[in-house]
Order: C-alpha cells, then sequence, then structure tokens
C-alpha cells in the first residue's frame, strides 16, 4: 500500500537507542523551533506592507517550505518511535512530502538573489513595479526544476552521483550569492548616500533604497545559515560516495543527525529573517508584549509606545541621548544632518526650490 513504511536494517539495542534519541531531538526540534519559527515568520511577512510584493511572496514560500517539510519529518519521526523502527524512510508520499520543500527551497535562494540584483538595478521606479510576471516565471521554473531533480534522483541507480553533482552546483551558486548580496548591500549604500548629499532622488527611490539597503542586511545571515544547510548534507553524500562510512549503521545515524542540523539550520533562517529586519523584529516583539500583558491579566494598547522609566530620569538623559531623539536619522542610524552643515544645506534646499521654480 501506498502508506506503508518500509522496514529498515535490523541493529543492536545501543544502537537502536542512539537512532531513537536522534529521532526524539528532530522531533523535538521540529515541534518547538522550525515549525513555529515558521508560522510566525509567515505571519508577520503576510501582514507587512514594507517589503515589496515580489520579495514578500518568495519569503513567504519559503515559511511554507520549511512547514511543511516540518510536518513531514514531525509524521515520521512519530511513527518511527511508534514502530520502533529508526530507520524506516517512509512511504513515497511522506518522502515527497519532506523532500520537495527543500528542493523548492533550495531554489529559492537563487530567486531571492535575482530579485534583489532587479530591486538594486532598477531603484528609480521598482517600488510602483507591482507585475505579476516575474512571480509566475519563477514559481514556474522552481516547481519545474524541483520536480525534474526528485525525479532524476528516484529514477536513476547514481543517485549519490547526483547528489554530489547538485552539492557542488549549489555550493558554487551559494558563494557567488554571499558575494553578489555584499555588493547589493555596498552599491545601496553608496547610492543612497550620495543621493542623499545631493538631494535630487525621488522619494519613492530614496525609500526603495532604503529597503535594498535593510533586506541585504536582512538576507546576508539567511543564506550563510542556507550555505551550511548545503554544506553539511553534502559532505555527507561525498562521505557515502567515497565508501568514507564501513558500516550501516554509521550512514543511517549520520544522515539522521544530518536531518537534524538541518532542521536546526531551518530555524536559524527564519529566526534571522526576523530578528536582522528592523520592521519585522519591532512587529514581533509587539506580539510578545501583547502576549505577556494579556498572560498577566493587563490590557494591550497597540498605539501606545511602552519605554523603560529609568530611560526618563533627568539623570540619565545625557546630550547625545537627547540630541539622537530629536533629530533625523538616516538608514545608517546616523543623525541625518550634521550639526555643521545644518545652515549649508538649508541653504542648498532653497537653492534647489529657486532652481524648480525657475
Amino acid at each position: 500500500m501506498a502508506f506503508n513504511f518500509p522496514p529498515g536494517p535490523n541493529y543492536t539495542d545501543i544502537q537502536s537507542q542512539l537512532l531513537f534519541t536522534t529521532d526524539i531531538i528532530e522531533l523535538t526540534s521540529n515541534l518547538l523551533l522550525a515549525c513555529p519559527i515558521s508560522i510566525i515568520n509567515f505571519i508577520l511577512i503576510l501582514k507587512t506592507s514594507i517589503i515589496h510584493p515580489n520579495l514578500k511572496l518568495i519569503i513567504l514560500c519559503q515559511s511554507l517550505c520549511i512547514f511543511i517539510r516540518g510536518i513531514g519529518r514531525i509524521i515520521l519521526n512519530i511513527v518511527r518511535i511508534y514502530i520502533k523502527d529508526y530507520t524506516t524512510i517512509g512511504p513515497s508520499i511522506l518522502v515527497i512530502i519532506y523532500m520537495q520543500p527543500i528542493n523548492f527551497r533550495n531554489c529559492i535562494m537563487h530567486v531571492i538573489v535575482i530579485e534583489r540584483i532587479i530591486a538594486t538595478l532598477k531603484s528609480k521606479n521598482y517600488e510602483k513595479n507591482r507585475n505579476i510576471l516575474f512571480s509566475f516565471i519563477w514559481i514556474t521554473i522552481t516547481t519545474v526544476f524541483a520536480f525534474v531533480n526528485a525525479y532524476a534522483t528516484n529514477v536513476f541507480a547514481s543517485i549519490q552521483m547526483i547528489n554530489l553533482i547538485t552539492f557542488f552546483a549549489l555550493i558554487v551558486f551559494g558563494i557567488l550569492e554571499i558575494w553578489g548580496f555584499f555588493w547589493i548591500l555596498n552599491h545601496n549604500r553608496k547610492c543612497y548616500e550620495k543621493k542623499l548629499k545631493e538631494g535630487y532622488h525621488l522619494l519613492s527611490e530614496r525609500y526603495q533604497l532604503s529597503e535594498n539597503i535593510r533586506t541585504a542586511k536582512q538576507l546576508i545571515p539567511c543564506i550563510l545559515m542556507h550555505l551550511v544547510c548545503i554544506l553539511i548534507p553534502g559532505i555527507f553524500s561525498c562521505c557515502v560516495y567515497a565508501n568514507f562510512f564501513t558500516e550501516q549503521f554509521t550512514i543511517d545515524f549520520v544522515g539522521q543527525c544530518v536531518y537534524t542540523i538541518i532542521t536546526i539550520g531551518n530555524f536559524f533562517i527564519e529566526l534571522f529573517m526576523i530578528i536582522f529586519h528592523p520592521f519585522l523584529k519591532r512587529d514581533l516583539i509587539k506580539i510578545f508584549n501583547s502576549f505577556r500583558l494579556r498572560r498577566s491579566g493587563g490590557v494591550a494598547d497597540s498605539n501606545r509606545v511602552v519605554e523603560d522609566p529609568s530611560i526618563n530620569e533627568p539623570e540619565n538623559l545625557t546630550l547625545s541621548t537627547l540630541k539622537k531623539y530629536k533629530q533625523p536619522m538616516d538608514i545608517n542610524g546616523n543623525p541625518l544632518i550634521a550639526n555643521e552643515k545644518k545652515e549649508e544645506l538649508g541653504g542648498e534646499y532653497f537653492k534647489q526650490l529657486n532652481a524648480l521654480w525657475k
């Protein structure tokens, strides 16, 4: 039947206990880490209007992939523990549930880089671009590629060779993408600072440059963790292909450890997605504060800003703190207008107004 769990090899009691422990750790990681954080990230991204729709859809799909993969692994872990067979991979339909999202998510990282490069090169009008053509193209190509990869893995006999080729290709792409994100960050910073000094860029362009900088800071840690999640199973595939492991138990045990590490890596990808974006981090803190107030019997006011009372004490208010709260800041957290340049910038501003009126 389609839902039969094919039995795995028989091992000694000690070996079975080790496999049981890794199953418990992975089950706990999915239940308490990967799945909850993917739901939280999905809700935060869905509610925000700060992120461009193209990037928003990509990140939503990534969170959905991590959640679906986690559900598939949870089902497998629970059944393994119940039937006391800790090496069965499950029926083919379950394998698709927890493997296809990984193939899809690996492709999503490449799509994010492409989308961010487009946003950087078209910063003047990208914020106004709401065409769904880009989303339709990348979803179609990514879905086809993920299914072709899964089909090739299941049909061809040289599974390890296919895994190795895919691994080295992903490593090359991953290194190029990390370099690409640092280029995106530096390029947008230079454009932002240059345009800010000149004072000629439009509001939509300034907004897009700011968002490009924020998302680059947000996504660099994510793509680094994504590379780690590629390296570890890739190294494992190389060891299996090179016959580095002499026993089947070692392959099964290390393989299960790799699945657990990927689960924890998925958690950190989603966590970094939130904490390295200031607005998503702010929304998450607001949700936690609201939940804490409800549990303590208080009433949360969404329009009220809660501050640490010690901040407002006179002895704690330094001159630099007062200046910081009284003046606007740029995207890098620096004062938008330097004290020694206020009069100079004011004169330049009125010169620009006169030029526009003429």
